[in-house]
């Protein structure tokens, strides 16, 4: 994954910790995102960059012009948590 460009740094912490920390912060997320995220990561592992990146701008584009991006939008605008409904 480091070689796709998938990690984006590496640790001398507690390595544990900062992937709790990490874990908890893409769960707070959209939970279509997350549906859309973990489809990518399995398919990559098999692709070119290129088809990778051709991969992400199609799932952007339908992420997009969901509810929760919207959601999303509203709440960093009001200064507020955001309320994902996965739609």
């Amino acid at each position: 994954m480091y070689e796709k460009g998938l990690v984006n740094r590496l640790s001398d912490g507690d390595v544990v910790q900062e992937a709790t920390e990490f874990s908890q912060f893409i769960l707070k997320g959209s939970p279509l995102t997350r549906m859309y995220e973990k489809k990518i990561l399995n398919e990559v592992k098999d692709m070119s960059m290129d088809a990778a990146l051709i991969q992400e701008m199609i799932t952007q584009s339908l992420l997009l012009q969901t509810e929760d991006h919207k959601e999303g939008v509203a709440a960093f605008l009001e200064k507020r948590t955001p309320q994902f409904q996965g739609n």
